[in-house]
Formats: structure tokens, sequence, C-alpha cells
């Protein structure tokens, strides 16, 4: 069985941006909450830390760096931080549930995002742990593919649904491309359920 890779958790599927850990709090995989494959924080409970990710990407002007995220912490306090060349763009705290957001490129250049989970001095609230989800580069082409369209030709059909379930049945093999689209649920396996 395949494990996810950290890359695996945070990217949307396809997407190919390489991510790095760059406190003694390194982000990981998670597997369970909210029913998806993302990544979270490993710092809690831990007063005055800050556990942090981060991915550098050059982009051309109006390009855009989308992703999902969510936190549960001490609200005011403790907060999951979006930071671009080490400036704060926003922040959530509190109880949020999976919200989208989007960062749009100001100009050609180099940009570090960085997600970090940073928590204050005394007091834990709900999970106190940050979470982060389908980070989408709009300039990578490998994320923009169309999931479910097992066969590649451009449409999600129930041709689809049937080269998936024979691959489930071990009548068939599928290429690394077409086994990438036919994962639609994004565990990193291919069942019927996929189908």
């Amino acid at each position: 069985d395949h494990y996810p890779t950290l890359n695996e958790a945070l990217n949307v599927p396809g997407g190919s941006l390489e991510f790095t850990g760059i406190t003694s709090y390194p982000w990981e995989v998670n597997t369970e909450y909210d029913g998806r494959l993302c990544a979270n924080s490993t710092n809690q409970h831990t007063s005055n830390t800050t556990s942090s990710v981060q991915t550098t990407i050059t982009m051309q002007a109006g390009e855009t760096l989308s992703f999902d995220w969510a936190v549960s912490s001490e609200g005011g306090y403790d907060k999951l931080i979006f930071y671009v060349n080490n400036s704060t763009i926003t922040n959530i705290n509190g109880s949020v549930d999976f919200t989208t957001y989007t960062y749009t490129a100001p100009g050609n250049g180099t940009y570090t995002f960085k997600w970090s989970y940073e928590k204050d001095y005394s007091v834990d609230n709900g999970r106190d742990t940050g979470y982060l989800d389908n980070v989408l580069y709009s300039g990578d082409e490998g994320a923009n593919i169309l999931m479910g369209d097992v066969n590649m030709n451009g449409v999600v059909e129930a041709a689809d649904a049937t080269l998936a379930l024979r691959y489930v049945m071990g009548l068939i093999q599928l290429n690394n491309d077409q086994l990438l689209r036919a994962d639609v649920i994004t565990d990193g396996s291919i069942e019927s359920s996929d189908a």
C-alpha cells in the first residue's frame, strides 16, 4: 500500500509543488480530518511554538495560488497565518472549517508561500491545529487535469467508470496518467467507489 507523501497531501490532484517543513514542528499527512487527504501542524499543546510549511514558486503577474485551509484553535491568539515573502497576508483562528483562499501575484518574480500555525504562551482550545489542502498554482500544468477522465478524451462518461472497475477487478492495467485521473476520491488508491 502507498501511504501519501506530504506533497501529495498538500497539492491538488496532479499538482507538482514541492513543500518543505521549516521548523522543529514539521507538518504531517492527515487522512482523518473532514474525510479528506490534507496536512496538519504538529505543535499541539506546546506554548510559544510555530509549525510551518512552505513552497517557493516563480510566477508571472496575474497568476494565482489558491488553497483550502482550516483551523481549530484559541480564537484571537493561536493563529494559522499565511505569509508571502515573509509578509503576513491573512490568518484564520478560532473554529474555521475548510475555506478557500486565493492569492494573485502582483508582478513577475519568485514567491515564497508559508503557512504557519503560531501559538502564544497560554491556553489551548479545540484541536489546537491548523490544516492545509488543495494548494493549486494556476501555472502548474499537471494540476489542470480532469479527474475521472480515465480514457483521457476530455469528457467524464460511463466508459471511464467501466475502465476504473475493470482495473479494480484486475482485468486491465492503466498507465500513471490514467491512474491519477481514476483516483477521483484522491486517497492514493483506485477502488470501486472511485468509479
